[in-house]
């Protein structure tokens, strides 16, 4: 669950020209994978790092962002990005923190049961960089194989991200202790969304149209993110919930920052980081305009614990994650409706000190009793499609809990 490093689309390029928990991560080229690191490619890229300071003043403009200090720039192999990105996972999580992660995703059914997190992530980021920004540099790189037509869009997006560093710190912003992995989520839609947005406006420029008055673009981004993103292999095999959690931050999150723009005009660049989402579900229903923080839960804890089980993780799962979920096992339709009456659920995930077998708990409070009601049944599907029959549901008017795979007295 950790999203302290993701995936950047270069979603407005797909567009206009194809047939998007630690620093933003690499924006990903349109077209078809595998990219050579041709000696045009390098060329032209070096050429448009040539232009970073004239490119990080337009950035500047867009956003409205100010320019505090230059930022530095770089080609990069594709070696040196996958090392960047192992480097940039291990920070974020740790070998520990991602494990707990990963038993987490399995015991709610979604990721399968062998099924490697990190090494799959570190190949569906790989498989794409294209640019990225280290914070920790301060510094932009271009990957020395970017399409010419994706190298001064991709710069755009990374210096974005720059101006957002130097107004905020990314990485305090996006990695501190104090966030539940909901929220973090949240973040890193405010930062990316505001990015792709950013790139968007550089690609208009000529057409006289601007991102956040252009007709129908929601529509268009999508329409071209789903034929464009299927041409990835590690992607395209990717379990529903890696796919989905990956694009959010960039067209969900695109979606929330128009919005704001829409607004409260350029000056919402600057206010989204200064006052950012609580929750995804404040991203995902930008037209409420209102904050959505999780309601006080603690995760059920079985009384009495299962001998030779301890805590393994607590954490909350947002309005995003609750969606992914019963779309998977209950359909698209059902996931929106009841998803959308989130108004918290804490889990905790407990395992035997063998690690050999685990269970998971969790509580959440929606709008009503009905939408109670209604995830309780979806989440009866879940479980039906888990194949998970030691379970336990507790309605009590708007609060659902949630006892799964407890051990039995005895056994």
């Amino acid at each position: 669950m950790n999203r302290a490093l993701t995936l950047s689309w270069a979603l407005a390029l797909a567009m206009l020209v194809g047939p998007a928990r630690a620093a933003p991560a690499p924006v990903i080229a349109a077209g078809n994978p595998p990219y050579a690191a041709t000696e045009q490619n390098r060329a032209t890229a070096a050429a448009a790092l040539q232009e970073v300071d004239a490119l990080l003043k337009k950035a500047s403009e867009i956003t409205g962002l100010p320019v505090r200090r230059p930022v530095s720039s770089a080609l990069a192999g594709r070696e040196s990005i996958r090392r960047y990105i192992r480097q940039r996972l291990k920070e974020a999580a740790g070998a520990e923190k991602l494990r707990a992660q990963e038993v987490a995703l399995k015991k709610f059914g979604l990721l399968p049961p062998d099924y490697d997190l990190q090494s799959a992530t570190e190949q569906l980021l790989t498989e794409q960089a294209a640019a990225y920004y280290d914070p920790k540099r301060q510094q932009i790189y271009i990957a020395d194989w970017t399409p010419v037509e994706l190298q001064r869009p991709a710069i755009v997006h990374e210096l974005t991200h720059a101006l957002q560093d130097q107004l905020v710190g990314l990485d305090q912003f996006l990695e501190d202790k104090k966030l539940n992995q909901d929220e973090q989520m949240a973040r890193e839609a405010v930062v990316e969304g505001a990015a792709v947005l950013a790139m968007m406006d550089y690609l208009l420029a000529a057409t006289g149209f601007r991102a956040d008055t252009l007709p129908n673009l929601d529509e268009m981004i999508a329409a071209a993110t789903t034929a464009e993103i299927q041409k990835f292999p590690v992607y395209a095999s990717a379990p529903l919930y890696l796919r989905e959690s990956l694009l959010f931050p960039y067209t969900v999150g695109m979606q929330y920052v128009r919005a704001l723009v829409q607004a409260h005009g350029k000056a919402a660049y600057a206010e989204s980081l200064r006052s950012p989402p609580q929750s995804t579900a404040e991203v995902l229903h930008p037209e409420a305009r209102e904050r959505v923080a999780p309601a006080s839960l603690q995760a059920p804890e079985p009384s009495p614990l299962p001998a030779g089980y301890s805590r393994l993780i607590a954490d909350v799962l947002g309005e995003l994650d609750v969606r992914i979920l019963l779309q998977q096992y209950a359909g698209e339709e059902t996931a929106r409706q009841v998803a959308a009456g989130w108004r918290g659920l804490r889990f905790a995930v407990y395992e035997n000190k063998d690690r050999t077998s685990a269970f998971l708990v969790h509580r959440s409070r929606w709008a009503d009793a009905a939408a109670a009601e209604a995830f309780a049944a979806a989440y009866r599907r879940v479980l039906e499609g888990k194949g998970q029959r030691n379970a336990r549901i507790e309605l009590q008017r708007d609060t659902v809990s949630v006892y799964e795979g407890v051990p039995q007295a005895g056994s």
